[in-house]
C-alpha cells in the first residue's frame, strides 16, 4: 500500500504512514523539523506521546504577534484610553473581551475598532 494519512493539529502536524514506499515529496516533508512522523499502525500510546511532544515543542517557542497585530492592539487600547481608561485598564478590557468571545487579542482589538 502506498498511501499516507496526514492529520493536522492546531499546533503542528502528525504524519501517520501506511505501507513502505513513499514519494519523494513525502520523504522531503518528513525531514521538516516542524513535523512529527509516526509509523502506522500507531498505538494509542504512540499517538499520545506524539501529541505530548508537539505540545512541548509549542510551549518551548513563544508565540509572537505580527507587527500588524501589535499595531491593531495599540490602536484599540488608544481608543479605550480616549474613553477614559488607563493603559492597563484598556489592556485588561481587551483581554476580557478576547476571553469572553473566545477569540485572540488581535480579533478583540479589531472588534473594538469596528464598533461605533
Amino acid at each position: 500500500m502506498h498511501t499516507a494519512v496526514l492529520s493536522s493539529l492546531a499546533f503542528g502536524v502528525v504524519l501517520i504512514f501506511a505501507g513502505v514506499a513513499l514519494s519523494r515529496p513525502m520523504l522531503e516533508l518528513m525531514r521538516n523539523p516542524e513535523i512529527l512522523c509516526l509509523s502506522a499502525p500507531a498505538t494509542r500510546s504512540d499517538l499520545l506521546s506524539a501529541v505530548e511532544e508537539l505540545l512541548a515543542r509549542v510551549s518551548a517557542k513563544p508565540m509572537r504577534r505580527s507587527q500588524a497585530e501589535q499595531e491593531l492592539i495599540a490602536r484599540a487600547k488608544a481608543r479605550l484610553m480616549a474613553e477614559g481608561l488607563t493603559e492597563e485598564e484598556a489592556h485588561r478590557a481587551l483581554q476580557r473581551k478576547s476571553m469572553a468571545a473566545g477569540v485572540g487579542l488581535a480579533q478583540a482589538a479589531r472588534q473594538v475598532l469596528e464598533r461605533r
